[in-house]
C-alpha cells in the first residue's frame, strides 16, 4: 500500500484509511522481490525480500509486549544459491542433474541435523506455457517427487500438476496477475488450499 507507484494496489489509501481506523501500524508485504521500507504517518510497510532470488534473504520478527523487531538474514549456502539459478534453466541438461544433486544434498543435510523435521517441497503454479516449456518444468518437479518417494519425512505439494490440471478448463488470463508468471488472487486462493489440506493430511498420518 506504501511502495511506489507502480506497486501500489488500486485500492491503498482504503486500505490505509482502514488501518488507520484498526490502529494497525505495520503491512507485511511481497511480490516485488526486493527488500524495502516504507513510512507513512503512522504506518510501517515491509516489502520482504524473495528466497528464490539473490541474495535469498528472509526476515526475522521478534515479538515483544510494546514493540516488534524485525530484522533480515541472508542464507549462506552456497547449495540454496545455486539451486535458485539451476531451477528450469533450459539451456543445458546438466542443470536438471546438478538441481538434483544440490537439493538431495540439502534434504540429507537438513535430515542430518533435524532427523524429526517435516520437509515440505513446493512446486510452482504453472506458467503461461505460450512462455514456457512445461515438458522442461515437468523434469524438476519429477525430481521432487522423487525425493517424496525416497526420504521419510519430505512431502511435496504438486501446484504445477494441479494448476496444468486447471488449465483444461480454464483460461491462464483468469488465473495470472501478469499473464506471463504472476497467479491472481484467485490462484492464490488455491496455493493456499492445497498447502492447509496437504499440512493436514500429512500431520494426521
Amino acid at each position: 500500500v506504501l511502495y511506489s507507484q507502480d506497486f501500489l494496489i488500486y485500492n491503498n489509501q482504503e486500505v490505509k484509511d482502514l488501518y488507520k481506523e484498526l490502529n494497525i501500524k505495520i503491512n507485511f508485504t511481497g511480490h516485488i522481490h526486493l527488500q524495502n521500507i516504507s513510512y507513512d504517518d503512522n504506518l510501517i510497510e515491509i516489502a520482504t525480500s524473495s528466497m528464490s532470488v539473490s541474495p535469498l534473504q528472509y526476515g526475522i520478527i521478534d515479538i515483544y509486549k510494546d514493540h516488534l523487531e524485525y530484522n533480515t538474514r541472508q542464507v549462506n549456502n552456497d547449495k540454496l544459491q545455486k539451486v535458485a539459478s539451476e531451477f528450469f534453466d533450459s539451456k543445458s541438461k546438466s542443470s536438471l542433474s546438478a538441481y538434483a544433486d544440490d537439493m538431495e544434498s540439502i534434504i540429507l543435510d537438513i535430515q542430518s541435523k533435524l532427523p524429526n523435521c517435516d520437509i515440505i517441497l513446493l512446486s510452482p503454479f504453472a506458467p503461461n506455457n505460450l512462455l514456457y516449456d512445461y515438458d522442461k518444468m515437468q523434469e524438476y518437479v519429477d525430481v521432487l517427487k522423487g525425493f517424496e518417494e525416497t526420504y521419510d519425512h519430505v512431502q511435496l505439494i504438486d501446484i504445477f500438476s494441479l494448476s496444468r490440471e486447471m488449465t483444461k478448463n480454464k483460461k491462464y488470463l483468469d488465473m495470472s496477475a501478469n499473464g506471463i508468471n504472476h497467479v491472481n488472487d484467485f490462484a492464490s486462493r488455491v496455493y493456499l488450499q492445497a498447502i492447509l489440506s496437504t499440512m493436514y493430511d500429512y500431520s494426521n498420518k
